[in-house]
């Protein structure tokens, strides 16, 4: 079927549509990169440079080698990564959530080749499987909270059908957001003994 210039019309506006919207992406990209290396490459030398001093100094005070403290460190990072066993069903659990989530902590890794290439296969498949779940359960969330507003309409406004806008069911969406990431917040500050703000951070960049 050949396209006329009536019908090739929106086709073209959405290709400009999602032309601009990869160039807007990919400029915030750029301005995120440029402001994040603002904010934190200053300190990040200084780290390191404190870093470099305190190394120079333990391996000048025990009389180690360059290789001999390398040794050393690999052998703690060793002992602090296997002193307990991540791979139980729990840990293993908690990591193909991750995987599945796209949150990306990186705290846990496979260190075999297999487990590697399993990864792979089970977020191909995985993946679009969780965001048709995540769309799901939100569409379901959307109508609970459509229901529980009219409930609420129909009790104190005496209307058989009650309408509810957008603008009511986003503040009622963004009030729930606020309440889950605040109470996630103080339980991982209150178990984990981290600084609120930290715990604040953590859990809003995992929802």
């Amino acid at each position: 079927m050949l396209l006329t210039p009536q019908s090739s019309a929106p086709h073209r506006i959405q290709n400009y549509r999602t032309l601009a919207y990869v160039v807007t992406t990919l400029v915030y990209l750029v301005i995120g990169a440029a402001i994040f290396d603002k904010l934190e490459s200053t300190e990040e030398s200084i780290r390191h440079a404190n870093l470099t001093a305190r190394i120079a100094s333990f391996q000048q005070q025990h009389n180690l080698t360059n290789q001999d403290f390398i040794n050393l460190t690999r052998a703690v990072e060793y002992r602090l990564r296997y002193r307990k066993k991540q791979w139980k069903f729990i840990g293993s659990f908690y990591y193909v959530t991750v995987v599945l989530a796209l949150i990306g902590y990186g705290h846990a890794i496979p260190n075999t080749l297999p487990g590697r290439a399993v990864t792979i296969a089970y977020a191909l498949i995985g993946i679009p499987m969780w965001l048709i779940m995540i769309q799901s359960v939100g569409e379901r969330l959307n109508s609970l909270i459509r229901f529980v507003l009219k409930y609420i309409k129909r009790k104190f406004q005496k209307r058989r059908e009650p309408q509810i806008t957008a603008m009511e069911l986003l503040t009622c969406e963004a009030l729930l957001v606020v309440l889950t990431v605040a109470t996630g917040s103080y339980v991982f500050h209150q178990c984990e003994n981290w600084r609120y703000f930290d715990a604040f951070y953590y859990c809003l960049l995992t929802l």
